[in-house]
Formats: C-alpha cells, sequence, structure tokens
C-alpha cells in the first residue's frame, strides 16, 4: 500500500506514521502480498479459540467456587427475606 505513504495527515501526524502503521496494521507490512482469506481465517479462529477458552475458564472457576462455598445461590427464603438480614443481620431500609 505505498499510495498511503504518499498522503500526508498533517496536521494530525506530524511525523507521518499513520500510513506506515495503517499499512503494516491491516495489511502486514506486505505492501500488497496478502492473503486476505488466510489473514481473515486465522483471526477467526483465535477469537473462537479465545470465546471457547474463556466459557471453560469460567466454568471451571464456578464449579470450584461452587464446591468450596457449598453452592452459588442462596435459599429462596433467604431470597424472599432479602440478603442484608438473612446473610448479615443487617437492615439496608427500615419501612
Amino acid at each position: 500500500m505505498l499510495f498511503l505513504q504518499e498522503i500526508h495527515f498533517a496536521p494530525l501526524d506530524r511525523a507521518n506514521l499513520l500510513p506506515i502503521n495503517l499499512d503494516v496494521g491491516m495489511f502486514g507490512g506486505t505492501k500488497g502480498d496478502v492473503n486476505i482469506g488466510a489473514k481473515v481465517g486465522m483471526q477467526f479462529f483465535a477469537a473462537m479459540t479465545t470465546a471457547v477458552y474463556t466459557i471453560v475458564a469460567t466454568w471451571a472457576v464456578l464449579k470450584l467456587t461452587a464446591a468450596m462455598v457449598g453452592g452459588l445461590r442462596v435459599t429462596e427464603e433467604d431470597e424472599t427475606q432479602g440478603l442484608d438480614l438473612s446473610l448479615h443481620e443487617e437492615t439496608g431500609y427500615r419501612y
């Protein structure tokens, strides 16, 4: 993308680095010899890998936490009564 280097973006880019960064960031600095399909495929694979890893890690942490503290939910009675009163024996609001 040599044509980007011929454009001067002053006064926003005094060192004229924006065209170079756009070229390297979008096209890997290959000056047009780019297989866009391979790059998009690689980015899609990386995004899906990250999503799967995050889902699995979150599930594992929640299961570990539930096993350590005896569950992640309070009873329906405690929820109806209010968690301030049932868990901390405090009242958040006085009626």
